[in-house]
Formats: structure tokens, sequence, C-alpha cells
């Protein structure tokens, strides 16, 4: 099943000359060009029972209980800590070890992380299959004082709260977001459809934008 560890994201550690790729089911690959004797890759899975990364033994079998998915990869802009989307919430890596850093998002399937912004923001997306339908949301950490990820509210042209999420409603899904300043910019588009476009993200939520 190819599909389960394909190659969704990717983060680029310059400082330490190692390109990041998380591979789903296959957790995450550390391609490593520091070395004076060429480039090499190895595989990691995230091990919930010891909280640290593993390396992937050869002919191992997978184990999505103990070692979840990894969707998406990030370098934090500041600190260069590893930033992990993971079927069981967000995961970091620093100095410090491997932690879970979202009580909110901490069983949650995070398939979509992406950082920038002045101030810096950071943006989640949470994504699962329900019967026909897939249910998402879409969660940012934003503010100095912020301490967890909050979820996005979207808005109608009024700029009132709308009362179903049109995330769910719609099946959207998170291609891309662009930072400018305060704002972000994310463009969605239906799964399995032809219709896409974008969300201006601010202060107060989600708006259509064109």
């Amino acid at each position: 099943k190819p599909m389960q560890y394909a190659i969704s994201g990717f983060a680029y550690d310059a400082s330490a000359k190692r390109l990041w790729a998380a591979r789903g089911a296959l957790g995450l690959m550390v391609y490593d060009v520091s070395g004076k004797n060429g480039a090499k890759d190895t595989t990691f899975v995230l091990n919930l029972k010891t909280n640290k990364l593993e390396k992937l033994k050869d002919n191992a079998e997978l184990d999505l209980t103990n070692n979840p998915e990894i969707f998406d990869v990030r370098v934090h802009p500041e600190t260069g800590d590893l930033w992990l989307a993971t079927a069981k919430g967000i995961w970091v890596k620093s100095s410090d070890g491997l932690k879970n850093v979202s009580k909110n998002l901490k069983d949650s399937r995070v398939t979509g992380l992406w950082m920038g912004g002045e101030p810096l923001q950071i943006i989640a997306e949470t994504a699962y299959k329900k019967d026909d339908n897939v249910v998402g949301g879409l969660w940012r950490m934003y503010g100095e004082k912020a301490t967890d990820f909050s979820k996005v509210n979207f808005l109608d042209t009024a700029g009132k709260v709308q009362k179903k999420d049109i995330y769910d409603e719609a099946d959207y899904t998170v291609g891309d977001v662009a930072f400018l300043g305060k704002n972000a910019f994310v463009l969605v588009r239906a799964v399995g459809g032809s219709i896409s476009g974008y969300l201006k993200l601010d202060s107060l939520g989600a708006h259509a934008w064109e």
C-alpha cells in the first residue's frame, strides 16, 4: 500500500544540513548531507512507549498503535526544534528530548503543520475519515501568550461565527499556507473534487477571500 508511506512533508535544517521527510506509516526519514563521505538516509519511527524516535529496523513489522504515522514535519524558525504532525498529536524534538506539546490535540490525527508570519504563528490541520466524510479542523497557536492550540472559528460575510463548521461540511483539506505579517492565507480544496479557494485567517478567524 504505497500511499501509506508516501512522502507527505519536507523540512530542511540548513545548519545541520539535513532534509527531513514525513513518510506516514514509515515514520520519519532524514537525508543527511553533512558528512564528507557522501549522503546517507535513516528512517525513524515514533515510539509511544519510550517517547523517542527510534531507527526502523530491517524487516520490521509496522505497529501503528505504538508507532503512529507521521504526516508532516517542520523545523521551528526560531528554536530550530523539529515539529512532527502525527496520528497521535504534535510532537517536538528538542535538546530536552521528545514530547507531545499540545493537550488539546494530544490524541488527534494531525495531518498538516505550517509556521510563519510576524508574530510567529503555528497552524495545524486535523483530519480523519468518518463513514463517507472527511472530518477535519483547523487549529493554531497565535500570540505570545498562547500556550496551546485553539480551534479556528469560521466566519460568515458579516463577520459572525458560523454555527456549522464549513471545514467539516464541505470536506475541505488544506493544500498550503502563506503568511503575510499577522495574517495567513489558507489554500483549501474539496477532497476528491475540483473546488478550491482561499481563506484569509486573521486574529478573529477564517474568512472566505478572493
